[in-house]
């Protein structure tokens, strides 16, 4: 795989969400790569580990992935960082799996 460049406008964006959710990896690679450093460190305050803060990052996406048909995506594509902090707060916590996100 290539470097990936994060999308500069709207248009591309709403391109790459529109090829993802009709099942496009690569489309949501390009959407996601280029916020996963600034999610890991994010991850990574709120668990204090590196390997807790790479294993948020992968079921955030894996559940935003799931559920992309019907999330709204914002222009900058927010990557639910409410997902985010649900799945930080529940591997934190012990829990796991946070119930009240969509699943399918």
């Amino acid at each position: 795989m290539g470097a990936v460049v994060a999308p500069s406008n709207s248009e591309s964006i709403a391109a790459l969400v529109a090829a993802a959710r009709q099942g496009s990896p690569e489309a949501f690679r390009q959407l996601t790569e280029p916020h996963r450093p600034e999610l890991h460190l994010h991850c990574y305050r709120m668990l204090g580990s590196l390997h807790d803060a790479e294993d948020a990052i992968q079921e955030t996406l894996l559940r935003v992935w799931r559920s992309l048909r019907t999330l709204r995506v914002q222009a900058s594509f927010g990557l639910g960082s409410t997902a985010l902090r649900r799945t930080c707060a529940s591997m934190r916590s012990g829990t796991g799996r946070d119930a009240s996100f969509p699943q399918r």
